[in-house]
């Protein structure tokens, strides 16, 4: 792991440290684990324009947020640009908005650096963000692939999404 990379983790690790002396001292704090970035959803914040999982992890969570909260369109101008040529905002707006998740949270369980080939995305590599989302006691565990783009991190579409788009269909 590069110096960059465990800066970056620092806080996560001094936080599960802290963590496990609080649950250890019998505090009456429920046990439970340090995610990498987590989010109980009022305000979706915008992601940090940072390098790293963490950073990666951080901007799922607020790209989420943003789907949660309805604003669609904000969670468009952060999909990787070349499938924004591909996809029209529009449409995008639309279909999102038919289902709104309603995530009463949303919990990071880790990241991991993938090979991509993808419509409209000539990046090769993205970090992919393993999320588990919260609605009441239900949770659903999904994956969300992460480029970073001239400092910001950019969320993709699957194929079969973009495809669903283009013939003006919602996937």
């Amino acid at each position: 792991m590069n110096t960059a990379a465990r800066l970056a983790l620092a806080p996560i690790v001094a936080s599960l440290v802290i963590t496990a002396a609080a649950c250890s001292r019998g505090s009456k704090q429920p046990n439970v684990t340090t995610p990498i970035a987590t989010a109980t959803f009022a305000r979706p914040a915008k992601p940090t324009p940072v390098n790293g999982a963490a950073a990666a992890g951080r901007a799922a969570v607020a790209q989420i947020g943003e789907l949660n909260a309805g604003q669609y369109g904000d969670q468009y101008d952060e999909l990787y640009p070349g499938q924004q040529a591909l996809v029209p905002k529009d449409l995008f707006v639309m279909c999102e908005g038919q289902t709104p998740p309603h995530y009463d949270g949303v919990l990071v369980l880790g990241t991991t650096d993938i090979n991509i080939k993808l419509l409209g995305v000539t990046d090769t590599v993205a970090t992919e963000v393993t999320v588990e989302t919260r609605r009441g006691t239900n949770k659903t565990s999904r994956a969300i692939d992460e480029v970073l783009v001239a400092g910001a991190w950019r969320w993709v579409l699957q194929d079969k999404a973009v495809q669903a788009y283009q013939s003006g269909t919602c996937p």
